[in-house]
């Protein structure tokens, strides 16, 4: 089981524009929103990484952003990190929100501006436990990786945040994103890796989503990396070989004694007197909180609190 579970298991509009906005390139808008991240909003490197990371998968930094298949009277997501309501076709939810928002606060919502201010101001004000998280998590790899997944697990809630979306967010946080800002190289390494893609993950002829598409390994299945190209490792597969995308991989580790943060969790996580449900409980940790892990007992962890 992975640690996040060990430690989540024990700690228990109309769309009328007044005005053309053209988007510059995605390189320009990335560099953008990382100095808004850092200099206005006061993330660590880690934090930005993982909110670059669900944006780049969300709208390709894309202000204008609509999401495909819809319209906007349909209910079609919007901008960078596709806000929508809920139903689609309401009049009420966050879409409207920022669009509300913006026009209250002096703001265009079409614009990198308006949304990224807007970003700060529901963070804060509806995903408390997110934003804690974010402003404690350690400015460090793994940090990203974090970082990446709760924004994933409790910002976004895209399809399949709980079935290896977030963990793929995480990662692409971790092994893209943190390297380019924090300058701190990673190098992956070869062994046994969990398929997070669900339901199925491509197998290529070579390490490049425009090769040849060999086949699928399954969601949770093992496969051995015998060999890493960047962002891609290459498998056994059908008598040959195959290469596969690292970001929707989850290497298949012991897990290490130390320091973690909590996260993954909305309201609070119970703390047990024993590894199993049926004990007693001796208190409560919240989304943010430190604990150091001092033993594992199957999926359970048990922990002190505190820095």
């Amino acid at each position: 089981m992975k640690l996040k579970n060990v430690i989540s298991t024990f700690l228990c509009t109309i769309f009328a524009a007044t005005c053309l906005v053209v988007p510059v390139s995605a390189d320009s808008n990335e560099q953008y929103i990382y100095k808004f991240l850092i200099n206005t909003a006061g993330f660590n490197t880690a934090a930005a990484s993982g909110i670059l990371a669900n944006i780049e998968k969300e709208s390709s930094f894309n202000p204008t952003a609509l999401e495909g298949g819809y319209t906007w009277e349909s209910g079609g997501g919007y901008g960078i990190c596709q806000w929508t309501n809920t139903p689609r076709t309401s009049s009420k939810g966050r879409r409207t929100n920022l669009v509300n928002w913006c026009n209250s606060n002096g703001y265009n919502y079409k614009t990198l501006d308006g949304q990224l201010n807007f970003l700060i101001y529901e963070l804060k004000t509806s995903y408390a436990l997110v934003y804690k998280t974010l402003k404690a998590v350690p400015n460090t790899a793994d940090g990203a990786f974090v970082s990446g997944l709760t924004w994933c697990h409790d910002f976004e809630v895209p399809s399949g945040y709980n079935k290896g979306t977030s963990d793929m967010r995480g990662n692409i946080s971790k092994y893209t994103y943190w390297p380019k800002y924090s300058g701190q190289s990673l190098t992956r390494t070869t062994g046994k890796y969990k398929v997070l893609a669900n339901p199925t993950l491509n197998v290529r002829a070579s390490a490049t989503t425009s090769s040849t598409k060999l086949g699928t390994v399954s969601y949770n299945s093992i496969v051995n990396v015998t060999k890493v190209s960047g962002n891609w490792g290459s498998i056994s597969f059908n008598g040959g070989t195959g290469w596969v995308s690292l970001n929707y991989l989850e290497f298949d580790a012991a897990k290490p004694l130390g320091k973690y943060i909590v996260f993954n969790v909305r309201t609070y996580l119970n703390v047990r007197s024993g590894a199993g449900a049926d004990y007693s409980t001796l208190g409560k940790v919240y989304g943010g909180d430190l604990i150091t892990v001092t033993q594992f007992s199957g999926s359970w962890a048990k922990i002190t609190t505190g820095t």
